[in-house]
Formats: C-alpha cells, structure tokens, sequence
C-alpha cells in the first residue's frame, strides 16, 4: 500500500514547542512559513525523501456523504472483518480505539487464511494513516474514508504522498486562525522536516539507521533506503 517508509522510520516525540513556533509562522494565503531570512514549505519532494511515501497512483479524492452508519458498519465488516458498535462510528470516522482493541485481540500468522491477512492489513493501514499520516485534530477519531482506497490491495498503490501534504496543509490553515487549540495532520513529518531545515535545533541522528542506501523504483525515481527520518528513531 505505499506504507513501508513510514513503518521504517518509528516512532518520535512530538516536540510540542517546535510545532507551535511552525503554527504561527504559517500563511495561508501563501501555503508557506515565514522565518527572518525568507519563506519556506513542505514539498512533494520532502513527502518522498522523509518518508518514501508514494506520489504516484491512484488519486485521493472526493467526499463521501451517503453513506448510513449501517452502510459502514457492513463496509468495515466486509473490509476490516468485523463489524463496530454504532456509537463507534460518527461522521464518517471511526473510533481510534475500537481498531487498536481489534489488533489485540486478532494477529494473523502463517496458517491464517489470505482473506484475514488482508484485513488485518487495512486495519494497520487506518491506524498508520490516522495515528500517524493524517491526524485528527482529536487524536480520537480516524476517517473511513479511506477505506475505499483499500478495496484492492494488490491492485496498485494509491496518491498517499499527495493527499498527506494536502491534509497537512490544510490543518496548518485551520491551526493558524484564532482560538484553534489543536492542531491534526503529520506532525511528525513536519518536525523532521524543521529539523532537516534548521539543523539547530536538530538531534544527532541514531547511529543505526544512518547507513542510507539508494532504492531505484525507477530511472527517475531514486529515494533513500531506509527513508531520511529513520535516522532520528
């Protein structure tokens, strides 16, 4: 699905500080940071070398709003493998909660039937997505949404780096206007990304990840292998 990158880099703490200073240097108008020497942003470019996350494939688009919460609940039991309470499902999202609880209590292994692998695998994929990718502003709820891009799993990989920047431009937007006291999106792509710019304020990188290989998808796709933020694990 696109998500190996992500899965390579782990997990670091979110320097809260760090990302406030970021909110209100942001413009909206202009999509950029405003720093005492000039503007600067996040680029498809930093999508692809922080996280490897793909930028080609199918598009992320569109907003669904027919759906009952019946509808859904089918959707995730045809998809996920079971099907949730419906007071865990509220506006087209679902409680972060009820798929951590599920990932407990259900692992696949070697003798489990391909059709269980496969949805296990889209639980994972909306917890990286909505734990990790394209935050809440809650931290509470992940979208169903993007279930829909998971209805064929081998069928190719989907827009994720596009449509990863987009949210995060937008939740900046929404963080930088008045009285907003939480912020969603990759904040963790974003404080790597700052520390990839100001290098300041920059850790010292792991010694374990630093060896960086070249992955060659194609002639004029090159990234590094593991990507650049498994350096800061």
């Amino acid at each position: 699905m696109g998500f190996l990158g992500v899965l390579q880099c782990g997990h670091i703490e979110i320097d809260q500080h760090l990302i406030t200073a970021l909110v209100e240097r942001w413009r909206p108008s202009t999509h950029t940071f405003y720093f005492p020497i000039g503007e600067a942003t996040v680029t498809l470019q930093d999508i692809a070398i922080i996280w490897a996350l793909p930028l080609e494939g199918n598009l992320i688009t569109g907003v669904d709003t027919k759906c009952t919460t019946q509808q859904w609940q089918n959707y995730c039991h045809q998809l996920l493998g079971f099907q949730p309470d419906e007071r865990a499902i509220k506006d087209l999202r679902i409680k972060s909660t009820v798929l951590h609880e599920w990932l407990l209590g259900n692992t696949c292994d070697s003798d489990s039937p391909f059709e269980e692998v496969l949805q296990e695998a889209r639980v994972c994929a909306l917890c990286i997505l909505g734990g990790i990718l394209c935050v809440d502003p809650t931290g509470n709820y992940m979208s169903l949404l993007y279930l829909r891009y998971m209805e064929d799993i081998e069928g190719g990989v989907s827009n994720w780096g596009v449509a990863v920047l987009a949210y995060l431009y937008r939740k900046l937007c929404t963080a930088s206007q008045r009285r907003k006291v939480n912020i969603g999106g990759a904040m963790q792509l974003l404080q790597i990304w700052a520390w990839s710019r100001i290098i300041t304020i920059a850790p010292i990188p792991s010694t374990i990840n630093t060896e960086l290989r070249p992955t060659i998808i194609d002639e004029e796709n090159i990234l590094p292998h593991p990507p650049y933020a498994a350096r800061y694990v």
